[in-house]
């Protein structure tokens, strides 16, 4: 299908079926980013013969901007998904539930990059630089295989700093041939030994939005080789120099300050502990590709109350049943005022009348920061959060402003009273 015509220049196009080729016309409509960013990718079929193939932005002035093009796509895409992530994350959430209800221990940690993430780096792609995305939802994450992987490989650093030797064999340590398993690779080179299943189970890191009005966010990030010649595979004589003209290669990147939850099943309380330390470590070492270059630094941060909320209430909705709650109900929350009016906000309808008025009586009364998160939760389930273009968005905009200065205040208050 030709997207493209430079004045008989330049022609652009993706290569798909026949089947798909009503999909392909209105690139985004349908289907999810990963498999756009991964199958369906705008290629330069004519034109200068040393750009035949390659990927470009079907906006004829952007020729060489494809991954700009599908950044601003992907940003888009992401805003219409997060009750499906919601929901991932509270399928996630429930066995954990079920796990401890079995008497396992388990962890979950909620986290924040503090630098760039980028994970899939040495996935094959025709932008040369990949990025791992949920098929499903096409949203990076962070596969739990990696993980693990690097989880153990902190654990070989602090075994390594125990026993003062630049070169061992981790699995000759039992406890974490027991933790994270073995295969017959890793007794290649020594006598005994045999390969085992680990009894931690990692599960898959997904992000969160940061707050329950946003969504995931990308950002474009660049690498510039300087020695095009020299790092040629065919190059058998050129040496860097920097008469060569630099080529820079751009890809997608998980901006700073996303949320991650971190979850794990562990066989015992024996190694909850170990485990937890080794996800601090992970922290640090950083996680993904480039972390030599600080790319992929984590922080752990407190859950924020609105967002687990959320989780908890689309748990219930999906497997009817109670979300555990760690906190005691207060009285208030059992009978009285605070009881009546989130029996009302459960029971709220997309009836904007409805909402105005139970709104109004909220921002005029003086209630708990639950009775606010919960309102905001329902509001932004309803769709009835953002402001929408139209008569109604002043006062949509007013609203949302009104209850999050109202939820800031609470937070702040409960701040001072817990550092009292």
């Amino acid at each position: 299908m030709n997207i493209r015509n430079d004045d008989n220049k330049n022609f652009a196009g993706y290569i798909t079926s026949s089947n798909t080729l009503s999909i392909v016309e209105k690139p985004f409509e349908k289907g999810n980013f990963s498999l756009w960013y991964n199958k369906y990718i705008p290629i330069i079929l004519d034109g200068d013969a040393k750009e035949f193939f390659k990927p470009c932005n079907p906006d004829p002035n952007q020729i060489d901007e494809f991954v700009k093009y599908y950044f601003q796509n992907a940003n888009n895409f992401y805003k219409g998904i997060n009750d499906l992530l919601f929901e991932k994350h509270a399928q996630q959430s429930y066995i954990l539930e079920c796990a401890r209800n079995k008497g396992l221990e388990v962890i979950e940690i909620w986290a924040q990059n503090t630098t760039r993430l980028l994970t899939g780096v040495g996935n094959s792609h025709p932008a040369e630089i990949s990025i791992t995305l949920d098929h499903n939802l096409g949203i990076p994450y962070i596969p739990a295989s990696s993980i693990k992987g690097i989880v153990r490989f902190c654990n070989a650093l602090r075994l390594q700093e125990k026993r003062g030797k630049d070169s061992f064999n981790d699995v000759e340590d039992w406890e974490t041939n027991k933790l994270f398993g073995s295969s017959p690779e890793d007794f290649k080179d020594l006598k005994k030994g045999h390969e085992q299943k680990g009894s931690v189970v990692f599960f898959d890191v997904y992000p969160l939005p940061s707050n329950l009005g946003s969504h995931i966010e990308l950002e474009v990030d660049i690498l510039n080789p300087h020695y095009i010649k020299y790092y040629s595979p065919t190059n058998t004589k050129d040496w860097p120099s920097d008469n060569q003209d630099p080529r820079p290669v751009k890809f997608l990147v998980v901006k700073p300050g996303t949320y991650f939850i971190f979850r794990c099943i562990v066989p015992s309380s024996e190694y909850k502990e170990k485990i937890i330390d080794l996800f601090k470590k992970v922290f640090v070492e950083g996680i993904g590709a480039k972390t030599n270059l600080n790319y992929g630094r984590f922080k752990e941060i407190n859950p924020d109350p609105s967002l687990k909320k959320k989780i908890d209430y689309t748990k219930q909705i999906l497997f009817n049943t109670i979300a555990s709650v760690t906190e005691e109900k207060t009285p208030l929350e059992e009978s009285g005022p605070e009881a009546s009016v989130l029996n009302k906000i459960k029971n709220l309808k997309k009836d904007r009348s409805q909402i105005g008025q139970l709104v109004k009586q909220l921002l005029e009364g003086d209630y708990s920061l639950e009775v606010y998160e919960t309102l905001k939760i329902k509001l932004v389930e309803l769709n009835e959060w953002e402001p929408e273009k139209g008569s109604a968005y002043s006062k949509m905009k007013e609203r949302k402003t009104s209850i999050e200065n109202k939820i800031k205040s609470l937070k702040e208050k409960r701040g001072d009273s817990q550092n009292a």
